[in-house]
């Protein structure tokens, strides 16, 4: 889900937050794909309505509200400090060091540790991203397999067809179906796995259908490298990445077999809502699809708590309410800085 999706949903829940909830104005502004228009224009309306805060993504537009106009600051940010701009870290750093910054929400605590370690910065909110929940009467989608074994998402180097590519050919009793990909990658890993039928390539799906792929799946793949390669190429982000697609995993319900990084422990826990799997090694990634395989049970346990802990900590909205119950507490007039 790109930047405007993302507002989109939070614009749309906090439109509907009651007064009685909120200690200051929510001003759900248009979204315009122009970023620097957007940002312009976010900031006249602004100074028209004088909001108790402003919450933003764009150094440049938080930097302008706290440091020119003095308006309380929220800014978020979902990438690592060496991945921006020089610019933008050092925007960011006279933005921290104005009175009207209130704090830095971060999507995870490696992200935190490495806003501290760049720039300083003390005050924070962990908030990791999220996802909507399952839509109600979706269409059904029919895949093949007895055993199906799912992956929604982008194939750059490191998402996790390298591990899926590797354990494939090792389980014939499952069948491989892989949700998304450029026809670029899909031609490249096509051809590399010519000789395994149980892979199945469905190619780009649109956002909103990739909720009946994932309802017939029986175990989704959250395969992540070590080095993993964000959109455009040239930088890892797996230290600080809070993947979409695991959120969107959880809302369904569905057992997850996922990479033991530091950063997906901070959302999953071995046995408990997913399996954990070194993601240096296949054949450990074949023997926890042979063991949810051969237990149902331990399927649908792990598959329901992990809805259950997206339910309650990782909707958009329990997100986008747990940001807006923060902001409030720091507001000046909480007494807290």
């Amino acid at each position: 889900m790109n930047t405007r999706d993302h507002y989109e949903k939070i614009v749309r829940h906090t439109d509907s937050v009651p007064s009685s909830h909120s200690a200051f104005s929510l001003y759900p502004f248009g979204l315009c794909p122009a970023g620097s228009f957007f940002a312009v224009l976010a900031l006249l309306a602004a100074v028209w309505l004088r909001p108790h805060v402003v919450g933003t993504r764009s150094a440049t537009v938080a930097l302008v509200s706290a440091g020119l106009f003095g308006f309380t600051t929220v800014f978020e940010l979902h990438d690592p400090i060496g991945s921006l701009s020089r610019r933008q870290r050092q925007r960011l750093a006279k933005l921290i060091g104005l009175e009207a910054f209130r704090m830095l929400v971060v999507t995870s605590q490696r992200l935190r540790d490495d806003s501290i370690r760049h720039l300083h910065a003390g005050k924070f909110l962990i908030a990791p991203n999220g996802a909507d929940p399952v839509p109600p009467n979706g269409e059904p989608c029919s895949l093949s397999g007895t055993f199906k074994v799912g992956y929604v998402g982008h194939l750059y180097k490191g998402k996790g067809m390298e591990i899926i590519s590797a354990i494939a050919p090792r389980c014939g009793w499952a069948t491989f179906h892989i949700v998304g990909g450029t026809p670029g990658d899909i031609e490249y890993w096509t051809a590399k796995l010519a000789k395994c039928p149980n892979t199945v390539f469905h190619g780009y799906v649109p956002h909103a259908a990739t909720y009946a792929y994932l309802a017939e799946m029986d175990v989704v793949l959250a395969p992540y490298l070590r080095d993993v390669e964000g959109q455009g190429g040239g930088r890892n982000i797996a230290e600080g990445m809070s993947p979409l697609k695991l959120f969107e995993y959880m809302a369904h319900g569905k057992p997850i077999v996922s990479s033991d990084l530091s950063v997906i422990r901070e959302v999953l826990r071995d046995s408990v809502n997913s399996v954990l799997v070194s993601p240096d090694n296949p054949s450990d990634w074949v023997k926890a699809l042979q063991r949810l395989r051969e237990n149902k049970a331990l399927r649908d346990q792990i598959g329901q708590q992990a809805k259950a802990d997206f339910l309650a900590r990782y909707s958009r909205i329990a997100r986008a309410t747990n940001i807006l119950e923060e902001i409030k507490s720091r507001m000046p007039s909480s007494g807290s800085s």
